[in-house]
């Protein structure tokens, strides 16, 4: 999914905000720097979610590849920094349809925790 002027101000919003430093390992970063990645907790072609600023962790590289591979790991450390509460609000929007008519969007599992998420079928073809 190409990036666009809002991803670029939802990426700088989200690092930040955790003052350059990886919310995994700690690493701290130069402001300019590429090692450092804001990384999405549900997917970002996910729309209602994708520029929201809770759904946004600042990552290393490693740290951003490692949480992308390991869900579970992603997950216990949204929990740790956003807290239960307001992770399982994400969740909840991430896993519930936009009202539209039901053609335009087409169920999946969600690849981080397997429930059933929905997304535009012009954008199914990503996942």
């Amino acid at each position: 999914m190409k990036r666009n002027a809002a991803d670029a101000r939802w990426s700088k919003a989200v690092r930040e905000r955790d003052d350059y430093t990886c919310q995994r390992c700690g690493a701290q970063h130069p402001t300019k720097s590429f090692g450092l990645h804001a990384a999405h907790i549900f997917s970002r072609g996910i729309k209602r979610l994708r520029h929201d600023l809770r759904n946004g962790i600042s990552a290393c590289r490693g740290c951003h590849a490692y949480i992308d591979q390991h869900s579970e790991a992603k997950e216990e450390l949204a929990r740790r920094i956003l807290g239960d509460e307001t992770y399982e609000e994400l969740r909840l929007l991430a896993h519930t349809p936009l009202k539209r008519s039901g053609t335009d969007l087409v169920p999946f599992d969600c690849r981080h925790c397997g429930e059933p998420a929905y997304v535009k079928r012009s954008q199914f073809n990503h996942y």
